[in-house]
């Protein structure tokens, strides 16, 4: 019965870290859902393509890196997810002005 009650501490302590860092990559996350459809429609499926591969590689790298080396834990899983998002969303924001087919107008 300890062990299950360390069990639920442990996962409420991490969630709670997890979840505060995580918050900050929603408008990355939610603005990366709504464009990259958007790019595939315009055409250009690989650019669409190589910006969530990016991202995804980005943080495959920054994961192992920010919880091992640099001794973060979970927050530093929390942040290599932030990153990779934000990057990921700033090469799809990079396409903007390269629409053919819609006119974005800012």
């Amino acid at each position: 019965m300890i062990s299950f009650e360390l069990q639920i501490k442990i996962f409420t302590i991490c969630y709670g870290i997890y979840r505060y860092n995580f918050l900050w990559n929603t408008i990355f996350t939610f603005f990366q859902l709504g464009v990259n459809p958007l790019v595939r429609a315009d055409g250009n499926a690989r650019y669409s393509m190589i910006a969530i591969i990016v991202g995804a590689v980005l943080n495959t790298i920054l994961d192992p890196l920010f919880m091992f080396v640099f001794h973060w834990g979970i927050a530093g899983a929390a942040w290599a997810t932030v990153i990779s998002q934000v990057v990921s969303a700033s090469l799809l924001l990079v396409y903007f002005p390269r629409f053919k087919s819609v006119k974005i107008f800012l």
